[in-house]
């Protein structure tokens, strides 16, 4: 019988969701056995919450706010290359237009983002799982930027105070405008999943997801 020779197939898998691969690292955790085992799962996590703050940094280094970052649409691949664990996290869903075309100090993009990132996390563990997660909330939180010391904040801000107080949205032609709607509704309908409560006694949605920061940390 003659030998057939069959091409070799290369099977290229998608990297997990950042919240697929943060159950699968805190999952290996919690099922190690020794200290060998803790240490490892321990650096995969630390590597991966590392990939990701890197990710969310280079976007917010431009000054770009993308109010469709969540932990479920960012894509974490993750490996062991010579006994260390690599991980990197991309965008893998474009930001909507008029998150372009608008440039914000790097300092509110980035908590902004990684609060988003925060949120949709704690949706979607309802075992309360990820430890790490809500101890990055409490980091977040603590990094909050004052809006107030630059005229480009206090625009934001103020813009902000509007959206968060227009109950009946008109469809804004202003790219501000439709950039801090968008993100008031982002970050309350995030914010209120995550169990940030009563809406009551907040200016905007900023200040509403900095307050929920706090109810989920640890």
């Amino acid at each position: 019988m003659r030998k057939c020779d069959l091409p070799l197939l290369v099977i290229n898998r998608t990297p997990p969701s950042f919240l697929d691969a943060a159950l699968e690292a805190r999952r290996a955790l919690a099922s190690a056995t020794n200290d060998a085992s803790v240490t490892d799962a321990a650096s995969r996590m630390m590597v991966q919450l590392h990939g990701l703050a890197e990710c969310i940094g280079e976007m917010a280094a431009t000054g770009l706010l993308n109010v469709d970052v969540t932990a479920l649409n960012l894509q974490t691949h993750t490996r062991q290359t010579d006994g260390q664990w690599i991980s990197q996290t991309r965008v893998v869903r474009l930001p909507p237009p008029y998150c372009s075309e608008i440039r914000l100090p790097p300092e509110v993009c980035n908590v902004v983002m990684q609060a988003l990132v925060c949120f949709s996390a704690i949706e979607n563990d309802p075992s309360g799982e990820l430890v790490e997660i809500r101890e990055m909330a409490a980091m977040v939180e603590a990094d909050w930027p004052d809006l107030t010391t630059t005229s480009i904040g206090r625009a934001f801000e103020a813009s902000m105070r509007v959206a968060w107080e227009d109950h009946a949205p008109s469809s804004p032609s202003d790219t501000t405008n439709r950039l801090t709607r968008a993100l008031s509704e982002k970050l309350r309908g995030a914010a209120l999943a995550a169990g940030g409560g009563d809406t009551a006694g907040t200016a905007t949605a900023l200040e509403y997801a900095r307050r929920t920061l706090v109810q989920i940390a640890l």
